[in-house]
């Protein structure tokens, strides 16, 4: 049975708004609140929290609000890419995965040899939809089962592709205007797997498209590229991912 929050995580157990806004504002104290009921599991929620801090850093000017929308975009492409690659194989929604990780704290990661593993167990662990620690409002333990689900999903597409694909990097995609079927199209067109082949670093995307130094490996990667799904450009993706919207 789930116990009961008590002492600082009181903050985030009373939170009220959506997931995204949860993330952006009250991230660090997420990771706490998860870790008070998981230890384990913090480790998927603070590069979550960490790819928030690193959206806000680069656009100071855009509102709470506009991140919070931006970090819900990524977690949907986290999701679906997670569904294109094959590794959601028991149809699990994304809040389903961070609740039954959350309800079945016993069952930790770092037992099984991959994420794919991990996720077999929770399928089969208990689940009861919504049963939530005494004293958190449904929004705050929303915002922690999103968070969580995120996380290992995020770990499980690095695994997949055998390259680091941190949360900072989708959420770049979402502000960029790129969708999942823009990530991997399995034909190699992916800009995934464009920057898999050329041996490129995810997270150098902001750097490239906003024409800083960049590794001539992204540059490999970018060089001619058009979202397979969306049809846009480097250029145009450039020109979102700058535009306050």
């Amino acid at each position: 049975m789930i116990g009961i929050i008590t002492g600082a995580v009181a903050a985030v157990a009373s939170f009220a708004g959506s997931v995204g806004t949860a993330i952006a504002s009250i991230g660090s104290g997420i990771v706490s609140a998860v870790s008070s009921i998981g230890p384990a599991l913090a480790r998927f929620v603070g590069p979550i929290a960490e790819g928030a801090k690193a959206i806000i850093a680069r656009f100071p000017k855009l509102d709470i609000g506009k991140i919070g929308e931006l970090i819900e975009t990524a977690m949907k492409i986290v999701h679906a890419v997670m569904d294109i690659l094959g590794l959601n194989k028991h149809k699990m929604e994304q809040e389903e995965i961070g609740e039954r990780a959350l309800q079945n704290p016993e069952i930790k990661p770092e037992d099984y040899d991959t994420t794919e593993g991990y996720l077999d167990a929770l399928h089969e662990g208990r689940y009861e939809k919504g049963k939530r620690p005494e004293g958190f409002s449904s929004d705050a333990w929303k915002a922690m089962c999103f968070a969580v689900a995120t996380g290992i999903e995020v770990k499980a597409v690095s695994e997949k592709m055998k390259m680091a694909t941190p949360m900072s990097f989708f959420i770049d995609c979402a502000k960029a205007g790129l969708v999942a079927k823009d990530m991997v199209d399995g034909k190699g067109g992916g800009l995934l797997e464009k920057m898999k082949a050329c041996g490129a670093d995810a997270s150098e995307l902001p750097a490239y498209l906003g024409t800083d130094s960049c590794s001539d490996a992204m540059k490999s990667a970018m060089e001619g590229f058009v979202s397979p799904a969306t049809g846009l450009s480097a250029a145009q993706m450039a020109e979102n991912y700058f535009t306050a919207r």
